[in-house]
């Protein structure tokens, strides 16, 4: 680097897969995995119908249920110039996570009233960049002396389901194309004075009182 204004200049660069098992749980929150019996079916009894004691299905057990795969790739770029004054970092990631855990739905007449099911299911990826920069405004030639320094730290993320297999759009915050907890619905308009019925917006921009599920967007 000499007679040059660069102090340091390092390109940097990784690659790894690893299994998450910080996932969401019944709540809606991301937890470390809070259900080790997800496996198992479990039974609840109770007074069922006419208060006679019984049993039902209180949740239905999947085998197959695994972590999470997080598949990551960064380029990374660390920098000083102008005797170290200025120093900083840029990034460059991308992040895909396979076998997605999420609450599948499932149909409640043939599985005991139960609507949902935990399952790995569809692909899940995050991209962005992450930047750091830090400036000396005043540095004291003196080694306890007064220093004045400058930071700046920002990140952008972009989050996108990118498939969720054969099972569709979860529910109305779980749709492909989409972050997780993003909420697809037809827009609200208000009431049609003439019945009082509920007005939306349809895919096409139309006033509707009937919405279908190709309606609904972000």
């Amino acid at each position: 680097m000499e007679d040059s204004v660069f102090d340091q200049l390092k390109l940097r660069a990784s690659y790894g897969t690893t299994g998450n098992q910080r996932i969401i749980d019944a709540a809606g929150q991301f937890a470390y995995f809070v259900g080790p019996d997800l496996t198992e079916n479990f039974f609840n009894t109770g007074g069922q119908y006419g208060g006679v004691n019984g049993l039902t299905v209180g949740q239905i057990g999947n085998n197959d249920l695994k972590w999470e795969t997080v598949i990551q790739a960064n380029i990374g770029l660390d920098f000083a110039l102008f005797n170290n004054r200025l120093r900083g970092a840029f990034d460059v990631y991308k992040k895909t996570t396979e076998d997605l855990f999420l609450q599948t739905n499932i149909a409640p007449s043939i599985n005991g009233g139960q609507t949902l099911l935990s399952a790995n299911v569809g692909e899940l990826e995050n991209r962005g960049f992450d930047v750091e920069l830090h400036y000396d405004l005043f540095k004291s030639k003196e080694e306890d002396g007064l220093n004045v320094t400058l930071n700046l730290v920002g990140n952008y993320n972009k989050q996108e389901i990118i498939s969720l297999g054969s099972q569709g759009d979860v529910d109305q915050t779980i749709g492909v194309g989409g972050p997780i907890g993003e909420i697809f619905a037809a827009p609200y308009m208000g009431v049609n004075p003439a019945n009082g019925n509920m007005l939306f917006l349809d895919i096409d921009g139309n006033l509707t009182e009937d919405i279908t599920t190709n309606d609904q967007r972000a």
